[in-house]
């Protein structure tokens, strides 16, 4: 099949004429959808239509993220790894962790820096390194600092990955941050402890320094050595929320009157200089309802939600780009389970419908649009999740009752894989 000349485009010239960049540049005004379309015209638009450059830009707008914050998986061009993307995740229920003998199998808590596990356990933080094949491979272990409690009490309560950094919540209050190899970089509760100061009530990472938010109404950004930085007093009067990216930090104010849609959602850089200041519509859909604020690539999203008796109804909210998407999820609604990592947040529904478990898995962009619904029956409820550079998610199921303050949380896990 050879091209035609006789369409012609401005000033007489065929489309066909111009030179393969001036083509390709043409070429990314069309969507993906209608450049595959054109790829059947003749051979040498096949050839352009598969050009790297035109797939990697629509990666790039597909999650709503910065090229730099794209990493591509192990396949062959921008265009599989954009078919990977928008098609979504398969579901294995095959995961494997070889773990050490004798090594305690409770799991509290579980988290990702790029494609190792970390899992907490009652005795400790546990490495994994990916072998392949949905295996996972011992690489460390650190005992938890308060080895003195008896193992039915946990020292931590939750494990989260950020900047590189793993942060343990205490639960007798305070954090403490190690770096990828285990190594203890920070603890709140000894610095608190030695400024003669109560514990805040979260502490994160920020850059090299720690942003702390303290009830009711101040954020403060500390040195390593414990010294503020720079803070700033925030409303006491509504829900906030908060979180920070690389280089700033999203306080979300919710007014509590139930009446009231309108929310405050500033941004402050790294010195807490006010960056910006805009209102954001919030939906108010009634009583039980949740709200999250998230860091999706480099971009903020707010996640809320709410169980119904027919199901559960959320929506993603991105307030950089002013857009929402609501999904409705029918069924007896058992959980709603979400995760960030990089360009991508995950929100998993779980529910009941007839005999089986259904488990609805959504992932959305930084710009709040939906790129993917993948369905599946599990024999169990998940309970966490944790996600990968190379997009693998990796969940671990509740197979036991949560008899507290003792877990009963067995390494039970299903893999979500993107097709090589």
């Amino acid at each position: 099949m050879h091209c035609s000349k006789k369409t012609k485009g401005l000033h007489g010239s065929a489309l066909i004429d111009l030179p393969d960049e001036l083509i390709i540049y043409c070429f990314m005004l069309v969507p993906p959808r209608e450049l595959c379309r054109l790829g059947l015209v003749c051979r040498r638009f096949a050839m352009l239509c598969r050009d790297d450059s035109l797939w990697q830009m629509h990666a790039v707008k597909l999650l709503g993220v910065p090229e730099a914050e794209i990493m591509k998986p192990d396949c062959d061009s921008w265009q599989r790894h954009y078919q990977h993307v928008s098609a979504g995740p398969t579901v294995s229920t095959s995961a494997n962790f070889s773990a050490p003998p004798g090594q305690e199998q409770l799991i509290v808590a579980m988290a990702s820096l790029d494609n190792d596990v970390f899992i907490l356990s009652m005795k400790g933080v546990e490495k994994y390194r990916y072998t392949g094949e949905g295996s996972w491979a011992f690489v460390n272990f650190k005992l938890a600092p308060n080895t003195s409690e008896p193992l039915t009490r946990r020292p931590f309560t939750s494990l989260i990955a950020i900047n590189h950094k793993l942060v343990l919540r205490r639960a007798s209050g305070g954090h403490l941050v190690l770096d990828s190899d285990l190594n203890s970089m920070f603890d709140s509760k000894a610095l608190f402890s030695r400024m003669g100061e109560p514990l805040p009530d979260s502490v994160v990472p920020f850059g090299s320094d720690y942003m702390t938010y303290d009830e009711p109404n101040s954020v403060r950004l500390l040195r390593s050595d414990g010294t503020v930085r720079c803070s700033v007093r925030v409303d006491a009067n509504v829900s906030q929320y908060f979180d920070a990216t690389r280089d700033k930090i999203g306080v979300l104010l919710v007014p509590r009157w139930f009446w009231v849609q309108e929310a405050e959602f500033h941004t402050y850089d790294s010195n807490l200089n006010e960056v910006s200041l805009q209102s954001l519509q919030i939906p108010k859909w009634g009583e039980n309802e949740c709200m999250t604020l998230y860091v999706v690539g480099n971009e903020f999203v707010v996640l809320k939600w709410i169980t119904r008796p027919a199901g559960v109804h959320f929506c993603v909210i991105s307030p950089g780009r002013r857009k929402r998407t609501e999904v409705d999820v029918q069924g007896v609604a058992e959980g709603v389970l979400y995760e960030a990592f990089g360009p991508l947040l995950c929100v998993a529904v779980s529910s009941f419908g007839g005999a089986s478990r259904t488990v609805r898995f959504h992932g959305f962009a930084a710009t709040a649009e939906l790129l993917w619904t993948v369905t599946h029956s599990l024999s169990a409820t998940p309970e966490q999740m944790c996600m990968f550079a190379d997009g693998r998610i990796l969940v671990l199921l509740r197979t036991g009752m949560l008899d507290r303050p003792k877990p009963a949380l067995y390494r039970n896990f299903c893999l979500l894989s993107h097709p090589r």
